[in-house]
């Protein structure tokens, strides 16, 4: 069954369990409900990156460029936007993006938006991506670059450093 189908099935029961109930067993039944489905919707997240929040991220049209990734900030305010221009991933892979802030440094993960593809595109090419993110304690931003598990773990890498002080 699909899971939206079966989210239905689910909230269509539990509706029906609540008729007759009294007030304080149907809210639990409720909080049991949301806590359940809450546990199986969680973000495709690496080690390290529990704690991180889904941010929206605007995604190019996929474009075939020899030039080296760059990043650049267009607005340190808060949010600060930021581009990263040439990201490599898979053709037609939907990308994401985290945010984290850790030690004061802000820390923004671009990678596949599914860790665990079972089937792949056998080529690459790069995105410009655009994001906005909440102004750090510090002027410290990182970007790290992720990849997904098809051929082998997924892993993380740290593409830029930015200090946000230098930004005019």
């Amino acid at each position: 069954m699909p899971p939206l189908i079966r989210y239905a099935a689910l909230v269509r029961q539990a509706a029906n369990n609540l008729r007759g109930m009294p007030t304080q067993g149907g809210r639990c039944a409720i909080l049991l409900l949301s806590l359940t489905l809450g546990a199986c919707s969680a973000l495709d997240l690496p080690k390290g990156w529990e704690d991180a929040e889904e941010i929206k991220v605007l995604v190019s049209d996929c474009y075939d460029d020899e030039a080296l990734a760059s990043f650049e900030i267009t607005d340190d305010s808060d949010p600060v936007f930021a581009t990263y221009f040439g990201a490599s991933f898979r053709c037609a892979q939907e990308v994401c993006a985290y945010y984290m802030e850790k030690g004061g440094v802000a820390k923004v993960l671009a990678q596949p938006c599914d860790l665990n593809p079972r089937e792949v595109a056998r080529c690459s090419c790069r995105y410009d991506l655009s994001f906005e993110f909440p102004r750090p304690s510090s002027d410290a931003v990182e970007i790290w670059h992720g990849t997904d598990a098809y051929a082998s773990a997924p892993e993380q890498e740290l593409v830029f450093e930015v200090d946000l002080s230098s930004v005019e």
